[in-house]
């Protein structure tokens, strides 16, 4: 897939009901505003794992189908044995959101390129 067929896939999550998780630009700026950077949220995540960064993170990846969903909210529909099924799911959608880059060709006159 070239790099300039990026596009935003959604990988369902069971919470209070099926729901999506999708990590678009807007989900992103929206951590940005939460953390300050997403320096800062990525930190908060993985150095610390807080359960309110966990929270957050969970409430970025769901606002694109619920704008009005509340960090609070997200965190009701969670309990500690859920996280490992749903980080999986968290993870799973950050991939998907990852663009799969082509390999660079090489330049012409090159062994690879005859």
């Amino acid at each position: 897939m070239p790099a300039s067929d990026v596009r935003s896939r959604s990988v369902p999550v069971l919470l209070d009901r099926e729901r999506r998780l999708r990590y678009d630009f807007n989900a992103l700026a929206a951590l940005e505003e939460r953390f300050g950077n997403l320096d800062s949220a990525f930190e908060a995540l993985g150095q610390k794992g807080t359960v309110k960064g966990l929270r957050a993170l969970l409430w970025a990846g769901l606002i694109h189908e619920d704008p009005a969903l509340t960090e609070e909210q997200v965190g009701a529909m969670v309990t500690l044995a859920d996280l490992p099924r749903i980080m999986q799911a968290v993870n799973e959608a950050f991939k998907e959101a990852m663009p799969v880059v082509d390999p660079p060709k090489p330049p012409p006159g090159t062994e690879a390129g005859k």
